[in-house]
């Protein structure tokens, strides 16, 4: 209580004059003073501190002038008195004592509290701090711990749920990285004029066979719906039903096993080489046979280029139209092992899949596409021209859904723009709902030997199409056993076709992922009038289509190169590690060399603190005036000119020693 006393009047004593005290200073100075005046009775004790305490302080205030003499001393006894009321007022306050709690310095928490790096903890095991800051540093790191821990909740529940991301490669794709696009061009008209009438002159003669391609004739015109057909404005194609009692269409027995309408339209609908006269690749004129084949799509009999042949495609079904040596070309590409991607330093060896060298219109197709408008007898849209889509080499053209409309007497552009989605293999260590794609052979397909998302929707629709129909569409993928839907099963599969769409064809067919690398080719299309006078040659003569609609075509990819989207880790172990880490230190000010700190005190610290109890000698007790006395090292004071007179560290240890023991009588 008495050095308390003592640190409030030298509070009082500074603020009256302006000058700092050296509190330790008065303390030893007094305490010599006292001991000096010789041999202290116990009665006396008070009186001779009273007096050695206020010679000091004539000593550690300097005055500037002798009129202040005065002032002085009753400046001093008046702060004398104000210590004696001190007294009592402590003694009344003294619960707010109780709340400067100085925790015990042997508790290794409070080592820890005081010693570590982390945020705020400091402030709760520092001494001479109130209650009240060790309780808002508290609850201000239960607060920041709180926040990092839900922080880090949310990156890693976000990790978990969506652990792949889409973003641009670093690196650009070169064009003659790309396979150049399988091309597939569809007249619009299904049958031809001519073809049509001699079938239906020889049924008209009882010709068998006649019979059986009036039948298809009737099948193929009038399952073909345009926009005006709808509406029952038009009926072009279809035979009259007078005709179809008169061809026997109602007998069962002969219509049962009519299924193979593919083979009719090979033989009734417009050739490829009528249809695409000439044609240029790689600014060569070629052959335009050997670049285009002939295929039958739901949108009709169409022709195609750069595709893999049938025999290929198919595993269980083999074409006799396709080239030996062109398939033998063909399987030298390991999709597979090679991925869809040419390397860009391996040189070209391969034939197939053909590629665009350089990028501009001179190094990709050209073609030359008759009409032929007078051959029109049903066709599968309200008007005369062509259908083509762009689509991978290993998949089945979509012409119905996808493909653009090439208008007769006019020079279309087409521009065509890869667009190639690639993978990490790091993703590839996730679960199949995690990535939501295929890796290299992950998933097979019974009826195609290439996977990709629009061959696998055939197939869905053609296994369940078989399932309620007991036949597939000549379009379909079948095997040699499997039945062909004749016109009689035609309304069955359009309906099974139709209910696996009205849902969402990716819901029904929920197996269908995207395969983690894939192309997918975007067109964009510009056109121009042609003139009337170009099919000419010198002498004035010109060739036996230069009456009808033609129309020349350019397909090429106009970009040197690509940035192709990379399928990839949210985040890699370093990204977490780090986004972890950085949360925590943004919170708590934690790091590495914290976590080493809390296994040091929970270790090594306790261990050795354990074995300092036995080794070294219990430390003497301090004497509990020097203790409540004792002063913070910040609060040693440098003398200044104001208290110069002040004798700085004249005491010496044994009589400070001896002056407490008298103060604890």
């Amino acid at each position: 209580m008495e050095g308390t006393k003592n640190s409030i009047l030298f509070g009082m004593i500074e603020e009256k004059y302006g000058t700092k005290v050296d509190r330790l200073g008065l303390t030893r100075t007094t305490s010599e003073q006292s001991l000096r005046s010789g041999p202290l009775s116990t009665s006396g004790i008070k009186g001779k501190r009273t007096s050695a305490f206020l010679s000091t302080i004539k000593k550690m205030v300097n005055f500037s002038d002798s009129s202040s003499a005065k002032r002085k001393s009753s400046s001093v006894a008046g702060l004398l008195r104000q210590r004696k009321n001190l007294t009592r007022e402590f003694s009344a306050d003294s619960h707010v004592q109780s709340d400067w709690w100085d925790p015990p310095q042997n508790s290794l928490p409070v080592e820890f509290c005081q010693d570590t790096s982390l945020h705020g903890l400091k402030y709760i095991g520092q001494p001479q701090r109130h209650l009240s800051e060790r309780i808002f540093w508290f609850l201000a790191f239960v607060a920041g711990l709180s926040i990092a821990t839900w922080l880090i909740s949310e990156m890693w529940t976000k990790y978990k749920q969506n652990p792949v991301i889409v973003s641009f490669q670093p690196f650009e794709t070169n064009v003659d990285q790309v396979p150049f696009p399988a091309i597939t061009i569809c007249n619009m008209n299904k049958v031809m004029k001519t073809k049509a009438d001699d079938f239906i002159k020889r049924a008209n003669a009882d010709d068998e066979e006649a019979r059986r391609d009036a039948y298809y004739l009737d099948h193929v015109c009038s399952s073909t719906k345009s926009f005006a057909k709808r509406f029952n404005f038009s009926r072009d194609g279809e035979l009259q039903e007078w005709q179809r009692q008169k061809f026997k269409f109602n007998d069962t027995a002969f219509t049962a096993n009519l299924t193979k309408v593919n083979e009719f339209l090979r033989k009734a609908a417009q050739n490829c080489t009528d249809m695409i006269p000439l044609c240029v690749w790689q600014d060569v004129e070629v052959d335009c046979s050997t670049l285009f084949r002939p295929i039958e799509t739901e949108f009709g009999k169409c022709c195609t280029f750069n595709m893999v042949p049938l025999s290929l495609l198919y595993t269980l079904r083999n074409d006799s139209r396709d080239d030996p040596l062109e398939i033998e070309q063909w399987q030298s590409w390991d999709i597979d092992s090679d991925g869809m991607l040419f390397s860009s330093t391996a040189p070209y060896t391969n034939q197939f899949p053909r590629r665009q060298m350089k990028a501009g219109l001179t190094s990709g197709l050209s073609v030359l596409l008759n009409v032929n408008s007078k051959e029109y007898y049903c066709t599968s849209s309200d008007s005369i021209g062509f259908r083509m889509t762009t689509h991978l080499p290993v998949e089945v053209p979509k012409i119905a859904d996808f493909g653009i409309s090439l208008r007769p007497r006019s020079e279309i552009f087409v521009d065509v723009i890869p667009q190639i989605t690639m993978s990490d293999e790091d993703i590839y260590s996730f679960s199949l709902d995690k990535r939501n794609c295929y890796k290299k052979g992950e998933y097979k397909l019974n009826h195609y030997k290439y996977y990709s998302v629009e061959n696998c929707i055939n197939e869905c629709i053609a296994n369940d199409t078989i399932a309620k129909c007991g036949c597939k569409r000549y379009y379909m993928p079948r095997n040699a056993s499997e039945q062909l839907c004749g016109p009689q099963k035609f309304e069955c599969a359009e309906e099974v076709k139709f209910n696996k769409t009205k849902n969402g064809i990716r819901n029904t067919c929920n197996m269908c992922l995207p395969s983690c690398t894939e192309i997918y080719y975007e067109m964009q299309s510009t056109s121009a009038f042609m003139k009337n006078t170009i099919w000419k040659y010198g002498n004035g003569s010109g060739d036996q289509w230069e009456q009808e609609n033609l129309s020349i075509v350019h397909v090429y990819v106009s970009q040197d190169s690509f940035y192709a989207k990379v399928r990839k880790e949210l985040y890699g172990p370093t990204d977490l590690f780090a986004n972890t880490g950085g949360l925590m230190g943004l919170c708590l000010g934690f790091s590495g060399l914290s976590l080493m700190e809390v296994i040091y005190f929970l270790t090594l610290r306790a261990w050795w603190k354990s074995r300092r109890k036995h080794v070294l000698p219990p430390k003497q007790k301090e004497s509990t005036w020097a203790a409540k006395n004792k002063l913070p090292k910040d609060e040693f004071i440098i003398p200044t000119a104001v208290n110069q007179q002040a004798s700085y560290y004249r005491s010496i240890f044994g009589e400070i020693r001896q002056f407490e023991e008298m103060k604890s009588e």
